[in-house]
């Protein structure tokens, strides 16, 4: 049985074959890497990467994402000579780099406010979450508070 490359798996004894082995160096170093293409865009060299696509809405993880950059919202200029107030609540996708892939609007006192606080959702960076000392997608929750400040 040849050699296989991987993430070794503890199995039973029962069921572990006396024909497997583990790869040696110079085997992993003759197998083939990532395919890398050439782009069309001015002869760059394009490395593709898989997108794992949005993570679960609960992941475990040791330590959770940090806020590194925080956008603050515009307040929408109808809502603001209208003199209305309002909260939304939004659901990001941070991934393993820490930014945001994707904002979701969870919740939504007034319509008017969810575009403004989706725009500086999707501008926050978040240190990446970390499980078993590797980084992992997570969806976090951000309030963002709509508030006329009484000057």
């Amino acid at each position: 049985m040849k050699p296989s490359i991987g993430i070794p798996v503890p199995v039973p004894d029962a069921e572990v074959s006396p024909e497997q082995t583990i790869a040696t160096q110079t085997e992993l170093s003759q197998t083939a890497g990532p395919e890398i293409t050439e782009g069309t865009g001015g002869g760059n060299t394009e490395i593709q990467i898989e997108d794992d696509g949005p993570p679960p809405d609960f992941v475990p993880y040791e330590k959770e994402p940090v806020v590194v950059k925080k956008v603050d919202p515009k307040y929408p200029d109808i809502a603001l000579r209208a003199g209305l107030e309002g909260n939304v609540y939004m659901k990001v996708w941070v991934d393993k780099e820490g930014k945001v892939k994707k904002a979701v609007v969870l919740k939504s006192d007034a319509e008017i406010f969810n575009k403004a606080a989706q725009e500086a959702a999707e501008q926050w960076v978040f240190t990446p979450a970390v499980m078993q000392k590797g980084p992992v997608s997570v969806w976090v929750s951000i309030p963002f508070r709509f508030r006329l400040s009484n000057k």
